[in-house]
């Protein structure tokens, strides 16, 4: 929970950090499969998540082997939710045989101080310009299909067809990766080098308009840039003017897409399908079922997993019945784990937001923070963190983040703009 960052990549822990003799071999197979799982994580599922476990096995190894701690930004509380959660199984209604799922879900998010952990700051920037790479190709993608359609159910077409979850964090990554490349172009030395990474940003953005076929990807796709331009303003007041025009956008960009006059580029094939009016009728009726599940156990919750078990035994409506989240984190979470969770997962999350600060959220934190601001706002309408195809690419993003953020050193000057 302290606000001081743990660089545990650095010796005396890590004992291969560097040096004359350079990487250790444990430092290199970290960086390695860090810079691969990030520039993957569009790839589907199954794909994406090996390579993501590759990497956690990497970093739990050298765990074990005392070549690195876990970051400490948060790990108390983290710690404390997740045995909050597991204990809360002793009173939920889900069945014997998802238990063990349901503990794997809450417990993912302890992956995240262990990853960070096993980078340096310059291989976490790299292993993040990988994943604004890959971006660009799943882009080139999305623009090809566009103009000469892949047949469905092939090989890697999920990646241009509309999959579902899979497609909407997709679209997600994407508006992160187009803000992040604004990022490395203001970090950026070289004035070529800064408009190449500004024009890839200007591509992404323009992609997830055009092409993505999900609301929350496209909202932002424009609140996340201007998130970062806040983070770059010095003053106070042109934070607090930036903020508020930024929500207005916002609740003005909702409003016109909610009532039907924006339905072109990316949403056209969802709307002509009916499918952007059903989501929306859907979620009105997951929300209230939630909020009466809270109403009936507000502190301690109905124990994790129960949500999907309550909703079974409820629902009247036969066309839902397949849903298994509240599609609310928020929601869902206060409904299982009560106030204690959702407050204890508030003090984890705060923890990185700390590192970010310490780290300079105009600098070194700010990855960390666009990245910390899209999940949250993913997590409001989406199961950003109960379904993996949201919360492991987050994870990777999250821990790479946070390998990044540092707080600046005394008497250093920030990187030229």
């Amino acid at each position: 929970m302290s606000g001081h960052l743990h660089l545990s990549s650095e010796p005396p822990v890590n004992k291969g950090a560097g040096g004359a003799d350079g990487p250790s071999p444990w430092n290199r197979a970290a960086a390695d499969t860090a810079t691969v799982a990030a520039a993957a994580l569009y790839l589907p599922a199954g794909a994406s998540g090996a390579l993501a476990l590759a990497w956690l096995a990497v970093a739990l190894l050298g765990l074990l082997r005392k070549h690195w701690l876990p970051r400490r930004e948060g790990l108390t509380a983290l710690l404390a939710w997740v045995l909050w959660m597991l204990a809360s199984l002793a009173w939920s209604p889900l069945p014997a045989g998802d238990m063990a799922k349901h503990a794997a879900q809450a417990a993912l998010l302890l992956a995240v101080p262990v990853l960070a952990a096993t980078l340096d700051g310059a291989t976490a920037r790299r292993a993040l310009a990988a994943f604004v790479l890959g971006a660009l190709v799943l882009a080139a993608a999305w623009v090809w299909h566009a103009a000469s359609p892949w047949p469905a159910r092939q090989l890697l077409s999920s990646l241009v067809h509309y999959s579902g979850n899979k497609s909407i964090s997709n679209g997600v990554l994407v508006a992160v990766a187009a803000t992040l490349a604004l990022h490395l172009g203001w970090l950026a030395g070289r004035t070529r080098r800064r408009l190449g990474w500004w024009l890839a940003s200007g591509l992404l953005i323009a992609a997830v308009l055009a092409y993505c076929p999900a609301r929350t990807a496209h909202g932002l796709a424009v609140l996340l840039p201007l998130a970062w331009l806040s983070l770059q303003l010095r003053s106070a007041r042109g934070r607090l003017v930036l903020l508020l025009a930024s929500v207005a956008l916002a609740v003005a960009g909702w409003a016109w897409i909610s009532s039907g006059s924006a339905r072109g580029g990316g949403l056209a094939a969802r709307d002509a399908a009916g499918q952007l009016q059903a989501s929306d009728d859907n979620r009105r009726v997951l929300y209230a079922a939630t909020l009466q599940m809270i109403a009936e156990r507000p502190m301690a919750g109905h124990g994790l997993g129960a949500w999907s078990t309550l909703w079974l035994q409820r629902n009247q409506r036969e066309e839902m019945r397949e849903f298994n989240t509240a599609h609310s984190v928020p929601l869902q979470l206060w409904a299982e784990g009560g106030v204690i969770a959702v407050l204890l997962l508030v003090a984890a999350v705060w923890g990185w937001v700390a590192a970010a600060r310490g780290a300079g959220v105009s600098g070194a934190g700010a990855p960390l923070a666009l990245v910390l601001l899209a999940w949250g706002l993913t997590s409001l309408v989406n199961a950003a963190l109960r379904d993996a195809v949201f919360s492991a690419p987050m994870v990777v993003l999250t821990a790479l983040a946070l390998a990044l953020a540092r707080p600046p050193q005394a008497g250093t000057r920030p990187p030229p703009h």
